[in-house]
Protein backbone atom coordinates (compact mmCIF):
# COMPACT_ATOMS: atom_id res chain seq x y z
CA UNK A 1 0.00 0.00 0.00
CA UNK A 2 1.60 2.97 -1.08
CA UNK A 3 2.35 5.85 1.89
CA UNK A 4 -0.11 7.85 2.99
CA UNK A 5 -3.49 6.45 1.86
CA UNK A 6 -6.04 4.59 3.58
CA UNK A 7 -7.20 2.18 0.73
CA UNK A 8 -4.26 1.12 -1.18
CA UNK A 9 -6.08 2.82 -4.46
CA UNK A 10 -3.80 5.18 -6.23
CA UNK A 11 -6.65 7.10 -8.11
CA UNK A 12 -9.00 9.45 -7.26
CA UNK A 13 -12.45 8.54 -5.79
CA UNK A 14 -14.50 6.61 -8.39
CA UNK A 15 -12.17 7.53 -11.12
CA UNK A 16 -12.71 11.06 -11.21
CA UNK A 17 -10.91 14.30 -10.93
CA UNK A 18 -12.42 15.65 -7.53
CA UNK A 19 -11.49 19.28 -8.28
CA UNK A 20 -12.48 19.27 -11.42
CA UNK A 21 -16.19 18.11 -10.16
CA UNK A 22 -16.30 19.92 -7.01
CA UNK A 23 -13.89 22.17 -6.58
CA UNK A 24 -13.10 20.46 -2.85
CA UNK A 25 -11.44 16.48 -2.54
CA UNK A 26 -13.53 14.57 -1.67
CA UNK A 27 -12.97 11.15 0.68
CA UNK A 28 -13.21 8.01 -0.43
CA UNK A 29 -16.47 5.99 -0.47
CA UNK A 30 -15.32 3.53 1.50
CA UNK A 31 -14.15 6.04 4.12
CA UNK A 32 -17.95 7.04 4.57
CA UNK A 33 -18.83 3.24 4.13
CA UNK A 34 -16.39 2.56 7.02
CA UNK A 35 -18.33 5.04 9.57
CA UNK A 36 -21.64 3.21 9.74
CA UNK A 37 -20.44 0.64 12.15
CA UNK A 38 -19.93 3.85 14.61
CA UNK A 39 -23.10 5.04 14.05
CA UNK A 40 -25.05 1.37 14.41
CA UNK A 41 -24.95 1.39 18.06
CA UNK A 42 -26.02 5.20 18.43
CA UNK A 43 -28.79 4.31 16.07
CA UNK A 44 -30.30 1.15 17.24
CA UNK A 45 -30.24 -1.14 20.74
CA UNK A 46 -30.65 -4.60 20.56
CA UNK A 47 -31.77 -6.05 23.64
CA UNK A 48 -31.92 -9.82 24.57
CA UNK A 49 -28.80 -10.95 22.90
CA UNK A 50 -25.76 -11.68 24.61
CA UNK A 51 -23.52 -11.61 21.37
CA UNK A 52 -23.61 -10.19 18.08
CA UNK A 53 -22.08 -11.08 14.88
CA UNK A 54 -21.44 -9.01 11.30
CA UNK A 55 -22.39 -10.93 8.94
CA UNK A 56 -21.94 -8.58 6.35
CA UNK A 57 -23.62 -6.15 3.92
CA UNK A 58 -26.71 -6.68 1.13
CA UNK A 59 -26.20 -3.79 -0.74
CA UNK A 60 -24.25 -0.75 -0.76
CA UNK A 61 -25.27 3.03 -2.76
CA UNK A 62 -22.98 5.85 -3.18
CA UNK A 63 -25.68 8.63 -4.37
CA UNK A 64 -23.02 11.99 -3.54
CA UNK A 65 -20.09 12.70 -2.00
CA UNK A 66 -18.07 13.78 0.87
CA UNK A 67 -16.36 16.54 0.74
CA UNK A 68 -13.03 16.34 3.06
CA UNK A 69 -14.10 17.58 6.55
CA UNK A 70 -17.63 17.64 6.16
CA UNK A 71 -19.95 16.43 8.58
CA UNK A 72 -22.33 13.62 8.27
CA UNK A 73 -25.08 12.40 10.22
CA UNK A 74 -27.00 8.93 10.02
CA UNK A 75 -30.29 7.23 10.23
CA UNK A 76 -31.12 3.50 10.19
CA UNK A 77 -34.50 1.75 9.26
CA UNK A 78 -34.96 -2.10 10.67
CA UNK A 79 -35.84 -3.67 6.79
CA UNK A 80 -36.10 -7.28 8.21
CA UNK A 81 -35.76 -9.25 11.46
CA UNK A 82 -35.75 -13.51 10.68
CA UNK A 83 -34.91 -16.28 12.86
CA UNK A 84 -32.61 -18.09 12.38
CA UNK A 85 -30.63 -21.50 13.82
CA UNK A 86 -29.99 -20.23 17.35
CA UNK A 87 -30.85 -16.45 17.23
CA UNK A 88 -32.28 -14.54 14.93
CA UNK A 89 -30.97 -12.32 11.79
CA UNK A 90 -31.26 -8.35 11.00
CA UNK A 91 -31.17 -6.22 7.93
CA UNK A 92 -30.62 -2.44 9.06
CA UNK A 93 -30.41 -0.04 6.18
CA UNK A 94 -28.35 2.67 7.49
CA UNK A 95 -28.09 5.83 5.31
CA UNK A 96 -25.30 8.53 5.65
CA UNK A 97 -25.77 12.57 4.84
CA UNK A 98 -23.99 15.22 4.65
CA UNK A 99 -24.97 17.53 7.24
CA UNK A 100 -27.71 20.18 5.38
CA UNK A 101 -27.62 17.83 2.03
CA UNK A 102 -30.58 16.32 0.69
CA UNK A 103 -29.05 13.76 -1.08
CA UNK A 104 -28.00 10.89 1.15
CA UNK A 105 -24.03 10.10 0.37
CA UNK A 106 -24.12 5.94 1.58
CA UNK A 107 -26.57 3.61 2.01
CA UNK A 108 -26.02 0.55 3.31
CA UNK A 109 -28.28 -2.79 4.04
CA UNK A 110 -25.66 -4.36 6.51
CA UNK A 111 -26.86 -7.88 7.94
CA UNK A 112 -25.99 -8.89 11.39
CA UNK A 113 -26.88 -12.32 13.21
CA UNK A 114 -27.71 -12.24 17.02
CA UNK A 115 -27.76 -14.92 19.88
CA UNK A 116 -29.16 -15.00 23.31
Amino acid sequence: MPPGTTSGSTSTPSGHEPRALLAAPIAHGYLTLSLVNMFLPQLLEVQGASMGVNVGVDKVRFPSPVAVGAEVSATAEVVSVDEVKGGFQSVVRVTVTVVGATKPSCVVDTVSRFFP
